[in-house]
């Protein structure tokens, strides 16, 4: 296998940098053939000049023709442009990008390199990861996302030593933001105590220079790092950022070589790392305080240390990770290259989606999973909620990734109103592969039923107050949905088996790395005057039963590509939606007057619905009273009104929905770019009505100053 290593050089030269040991080794390593080449981009950029670092990077592409190439990041202002990541991806060659530092709030340059990218690789935070897996749907291009973690620790060299314990306390790396204040405190306080407590290493000291401005602290290499770890009794782990809540890798590190670690309170760390196996502190009185504590019981020490060693040896190995990753990429860039879009026939309406067919699913894919299994075991132990929609009335109660890269995702809601829950019964019972949807159920109140525990994959309760808004949980449904076509269904109706497989035929994802094709689809639907019992289950299930007509019923159940809600705005959350009058037509009608078509789904595949339970007159005016608002033929107004007067956004856009609309936007120079970050100033009128005017009157003044000192020039010389 070739692989070509597009490495940066930060600070120094790229075989001492930290990426080197913790992703190009492993992987050299890992046990793979591996034929490889290393093009080092920052050096290139600082001689030459970036045009010169991007005209390289692709003739050394085209030159070595590498059955991958390893991406990784570094600061970025000094990275690849993105043109140079697909035309790597045009030329079939699976791109692997690989990001060390990602913020609490996703920066434009992250994105930027997450969708420009075959395998997107994720170190330092789970709560991340979870976020670009979530987006993962959106871009066919993203095979798969990846949460490395202690699988990029070198145990080659970075292991257990006996050696003598010559310091307490040690913490190792850059005198850098908060750890600056850190070391200080910590440093008073231990000499009170006679504790000894060193500071080695690190390549950053903020005090000397800002981080881009070279090697400005005591750096070690790392052979002394590894034996300064073995000869400390207690390692520190700190954050440097505030707006980064980072799991360091030095913690894995500490943990390899049986120090014990105590690090700050991070959430995603305590996800992650059994509590029996490292140390927490919450801020610096209790982190002396626990030093202390450990320092004179070694032997409670001691038992801590060996149990996050154990822990270490028997979750990581990078050999094992790496090896089966590129397996996996192998196999799947083989099957990239061989299968074409007009090999995928449509199926008809009632034939099952083929399995057998399907090359990902044959004998060898539990082989050439393990890699997956590893991410997986660590991501699933962490039992993490994942909160995308970071708002305090919204929890999220169940998130199941059994489903590992969904075609479709399922969105069900309900607002306390639901007593059968037969819906998911039949979308459980599909002729399509489980794995290729997921199923969201979004409670708009705050009641949880433990059947749609039990059925669906994801879990969400909105805690809305007063009449309830379905807009607002469409969003929080289209927010974590991981399929690239998202399904808004009614959550009381009866789905025929054929429901999810034909979708995925009319979307043309049938296949493993098929692109969704961008369409407006509306499902029909048949009403049964009658209440639900489990004989019409088997009567629907029946080809031979007679079907009566269908419906025309916009506000039932539609189907687009996820990418185009998003790219549209989302749901409209404006108050006037409030209520039952609303739907997913809306954002449907919204996408025709954009120019997407709109169809509908075969008559065969409409859905079912039955008569309620409390169908009386006291339950007909309480629908009447859900009825808040303007409507025309019982469609809300607003919506006919955008579809009449082809409005194509949202009249009050989801927030986190605006965010990722703005991150999608490609912007191809710079001077375009300063105006498109223009709306921090925007947002303030009163200012930026101020800063223009003195502008103007300054703007004479400063031509004529300018034009004097150019004559000027011209009279001395």
């Amino acid at each position: 296998m070739k692989i070509l290593f597009f490495n940066p050089e930060q600070y120094l030269s790229f075989e001492n940098e930290p990426s080197n040991y913790e992703l190009r080794l492993p992987i050299l390593n890992c046990g793979f053939d591996i034929c490889h080449r290393d093009y080092i981009y920052q050096r290139v950029l600082r001689d030459h000049g970036d045009k010169a670092m991007n005209k390289r990077a692709i003739e050394e592409v085209e030159s070595f023709q590498p059955d991958l190439v390893v991406y990784s990041t570094s600061w970025p202002h000094e990275s690849l442009a993105p043109y140079v990541l697909q035309y790597i991806m045009k030329l079939k060659i699976p791109l692997f990008t690989h990001v060390w530092d990602t913020h609490v709030t996703m920066k434009s340059h992250e994105f930027e390199w997450f969708r420009n990218c075959n395998y997107f690789g994720v170190a330092d935070s789970l709560n991340n990861y979870y976020r670009f897996h979530a987006l993962k749907g959106c871009y066919p291009n993203i095979r798969e996302v990846i949460f490395t973690s202690g699988n990029i620790v070198f145990t080659d060299i970075i292991h257990q030593k006996p050696s003598e314990k010559l310091y307490d306390v040690s913490i190792i790396g850059s005198n850098e933001g908060e750890r600056v204040k850190l070391l200080a405190d910590l440093k008073r306080q231990l000499e009170k105590k006679k504790i000894s407590f060193h500071k080695f290493g690190g390549l950053v000291d903020s005090k000397k220079g800002e981080p881009d401005q070279g090697l400005s602290d005591g750096w070690i290499p790392m052979d002394q790092y590894v034996e300064i770890i073995n000869q400390s009794r207690i390692c520190i782990s700190s954050q440097t950022v505030r707006n980064r809540n980072q799991i360091k890798g030095k913690v894995f590190h500490y943990l390899a070589c049986g120090a014990l670690c105590l690090s700050d309170s991070v959430a995603d760390l305590k996800k992650i790392i059994p509590n029996d196996c490292i140390v927490y502190f919450d801020n610096v009185k209790d982190c002396a305080d626990k030093i202390t504590y450990y320092i004179e019981n070694s032997k409670k020490r001691m038992e801590i240390a060996e149990n996050g060693y154990l822990w270490f040896q028997k979750t990581f190995n990078y050999k094992t990770f790496w090896y089966s990753f590129l397996q996996d990429v192998m196999h799947q860039k083989q099957f990239y290259s061989t299968e074409t879009i007009t090999q995928n026939k449509l199926l008809e309406p009632n034939a099952p989606l083929r399995s057998e067919q399907n090359v990902y699913q044959d004998s060898n894919t539990e082989k050439l999973s393990v890699w997956r299994n590893m991410n997986r075991n660590i991501t699933e132990n962490a039992n993490i909620k994942f909160n995308l929609y970071n708002e305090p009335n919204v929890a999220i109660h169940k998130q199941n990734y059994f489903c590992r890269s969904p075609k479709i995702s399922v969105i069900l809601l309900d607002w306390s109103c639901r007593k059968r829950f037969h819906s998911l019964d039949s979308l459980n019972r599909q002729h399509a592969l489980r794995e290729h949807y997921e199923l969201i159920w979004v409670e708009l109140y705050n009641r949880i039923v433990p059947d749609v525990m039990d059925k669906s994959d994801v879990v969400i309760t909105c805690n809305q107050k007063g009449l309830y808004h379905k807009h607002i949980g469409y969003n929080i449904g289209l927010l974590y949905a991981r399929g690239q076509v998202i399904t808004i269904c009614d959550s009381d109706a009866l789905f025929p088996p054929d429901f999810i497989s034909t979708i995925m035929t009319s979307f043309n994802v049938s296949g493993h790395y098929d692109s969704p094709s961008s369409k407006v689809l509306m499902h029909y639907e048949r009403r049964i005057d009658e209440k639900y019992s489990e004989d019409f289950k088997e009567l629907i299930e029946n080809e031979n039963y007679k079907q009566d007509d269908v419906l025309l019923n916009v506000k039932a159940c539609m189907s687009l590509r996820r990418l185009d809600a998003l790219t549209f705005g989302g749901f409209d959350e404006h108050y006037t939606y409030k209520g039952n009058l609303c739907g997913p037509y809306e954002l449907g009608w919204r996408l025709i007057n954009a120019g997407v078509t709109e169809n509908w789904h075969h008559e065969k595949t409409a859905i079912w619905r039955f008569a309620h339970s409390d169908h009386h007159p006291l339950y007909s005016l309480k629908i009447w009273r859900q009825n808040a608002f303007p409507h025309i033929d019982y469609h809300a107004f607003n919506a006919v009104k955008a579809f009449t007067h082809g409005r194509i956004l949202p009249l009050k856009e989801n927030h986190y929905i605006h965010e990722i609309r703005l991150k999608q936007r490609q912007i191809g120079s710079r001077l375009e770019g300063k105006y498109a970050e223009f709306a921090k100033i925007v947002e303030r009128p009163k200012r930026l009505i101020l800063v223009r005017v003195i502008a103007f009157f300054l703007e004479p003044m400063i031509i004529i100053f300018k034009s004097s000192m150019n004559k000027l020039k011209l009279l001395q010389n």
